[in-house]
């Protein structure tokens, strides 16, 4: 919600430069969020910097927090499912 509901919100809309440059920056704060999380893992940070992009394009073109945030839930769903039968027994 921060990263797309307040700052890409609150700041597009002026001109096309400057609605991807907020997109661009909403990217960017989303990935370093994430950087403790993943250090080391440099190919999962590949992909939530892609994530962060894609949630914010969902946002930017559809105007409504609702398709990132189920973007991201299945996301994160998926992921689970993923590590939990890689790391079942």
């Amino acid at each position: 919600m921060l990263f797309r509901g307040v700052l890409i919100g609150l700041f597009i809309g002026n001109s096309l430069f400057v609605d991807w440059l907020v997109i661009l920056i909403s990217t960017f704060l989303f990935w370093i969020i994430h950087i403790p999380q993943y250090r080391g893992a440099t190919g999962v940070l590949i992909v939530v910097f892609v994530n962060g992009l894609i949630f914010a394009l969902l946002f930017y073109f559809t105007g409504s927090l609702i398709p990132p945030i189920l973007a991201h839930v299945i996301y994160n769903i998926s992921i689970g499912i993923i590590l939990a039968r890689k790391y079942k027994n």
